[in-house]
């Protein structure tokens, strides 16, 4: 208490405005977590990174993947920033938004960075650490924000499964908002693509327990090669999504939101099949993709209450099929 009874900030603004200044400064944001086993990146300098727009200074090199140092051992290294992604710059009246699947700013190749305020690279960062380490009541205020408000980008499916050892539980119950991409291998070696599926599926509820919003993209060779495109429905609907279903019910009713982003080739039969059934469907400008509502068994607290309409959006994922043949799964 001794450290804060002379501070204006907190003794004289009401907690109330004090948060609205704290989301300022730190929250509403989309923020990319990774933690990986490899050599370290390659970081530009900030005069380099001015010139080339890169984004956090992340050397990009020629196959727009960040670049490694291999003269430097492997280990495990953290590595998170705010996402500058075309998606947040275009809301702000620059035009439509982007797919988190589109995502590029691991790869430093983000071009919106020039669109926030600050200096490279420090625009980049979300700068909280300084906030934190103020005092107590600074820390109790701001951990709050940071966890609560902010939308988690996880790019890296396997730090799911270390997500509690990494984060404080109460922490973790804090996080309302995530996104994360699964790449998947389910038509080489079926055993262990789907234990790698089931293991990602029982992972979530118990590292994110406070979710309201999530987004997973379902990408990589999930789909068998052997299925055909008349019949890719019906083993959608006894696979993939099935299990998906049980992981969004475990979640319980407190997620308002889920979006599950699968394969284009999976996706537009997935749509006919629910335009069909009559389910809600939603067509997206621009850069926006096209979803079909997927029902699930409503939800009653109690006999006394309304049914609460359960389920999820099923949205259309990056491309599978190479062009000029993907016209002929979309038609």
């Amino acid at each position: 208490m001794a450290s804060t009874a002379s501070s204006s900030f907190f003794q004289r603004i009401p907690a109330e405005v004090r948060r609205m200044i704290l989301i300022e400064a730190f929250g509403n944001r989309t923020v990319h977590l990774d933690l990986c086993f490899d050599h370290p990146m390659v970081y530009l300098s900030d005069e380099e990174a001015q010139k080339q727009r890169n984004h956090y200074t992340i050397d990009p090199g020629r196959a727009r993947r960040p670049k490694r140092d291999t003269t430097r051992p492997k280990a495990w290294r953290w590595f998170s920033c705010v996402c500058h992604r075309d998606a947040e710059f275009r809301i702000r009246g620059m035009g439509s938004s982007s797919e988190p699947y589109a995502d590029i700013c691991l790869g430093g190749t983000a071009g919106s960075c020039r669109g926030w305020r600050g200096e490279i690279p420090y625009r980049c960062f979300i700068g909280v650490m300084g906030w934190l380490l103020t005092c107590r009541q600074a820390y109790t205020e701001g951990i709050e924000i940071l966890y609560s408000t902010n939308n988690f980008h996880i790019s890296n499916g396997d730090m799911i499964h270390a997500f509690p050892g990494l984060i404080r539980a109460e922490h973790r119950a804090m996080i309302t908002s995530v996104e994360m991409m699964w790449q998947l291998n389910l038509h080489t070696n079926a055993a262990s693509g789907w234990d790698h599926l089931t293991a990602l599926v029982r992972a979530v509820p118990n590292s994110f327990s406070g979710l309201r919003k999530l987004y997973i993209c379902l990408g990589g060779s999930w789909k068998p090669p052997t299925i055909s495109p008349d019949n890719c429905i019906g083993e959608l609907e006894t696979s993939v999504l099935e299990v998906m279903d049980e992981m969004i019910r475990s979640l319980g009713p407190q997620l308002q939101e889920c979006s599950i982003a699968v394969p284009a080739s999976i996706f537009w039969p997935q749509r006919e099949y629910g335009i069909r059934q009559g389910y809600k469907f939603e067509s997206g400008p621009g850069y926006v993709a096209d979803r079909v509502w997927r029902p699930l068994a409503p939800l009653r607290e109690s006999e006394n209450e309304e049914e609460i309409e359960s389920g999820y959006w099923i949205r259309e994922g990056p491309d599978d099929i190479p062009y000029p043949f993907a016209h002929i799964i979309a038609g």
